[in-house]
């Protein structure tokens, strides 16, 4: 349960990264909220198949 909070806030805080890169005109700042996003989706898949599997959180 742990792991799916921490993926949501990761995707969440990717997207505020990512807007708040477009507002400021900094595309470094957009990159690395997109990148923030994914891994958090990343992280979201990876729960959702452990736990469809069986096998415990860390």
């Amino acid at each position: 349960m742990v792991d799916v909070v921490h993926s949501a806030l990761r995707i969440v805080a990717g997207f505020i990264k990512q807007l708040g890169g477009r507002t400021l005109g900094n595309g470094a700042l957009e990159a690395i909220g997109r990148v923030d996003a994914l891994v958090g989706r990343a992280e979201l898949v990876s729960v959702r198949v452990r736990s469809r599997h069986g096998r415990a959180s860390r």
